[in-house]
């Protein structure tokens, strides 16, 4: 995470295709840097209001 841009998009999918680790190691990974405050999780809303 740390080599890629700050404007990179940040999915787990794309972790997936990146490291090829499970998606659930790769959801916990992230959610353990979140409870350690190292990764802040924003969700961003279009002008329709959906989740992009």
């Amino acid at each position: 995470m740390l080599s890629l841009t700050q404007n990179w998009d940040y999915t787990i999918k794309i972790f997936y295709r990146i490291c090829k680790d499970r998606i659930d190691s790769i959801s916990d990974g992230i959610r353990e840097l979140e409870a350690h405050g190292y990764f802040i999780r924003v969700r961003i809303r279009n002008r329709k209001g959906q989740f992009g």
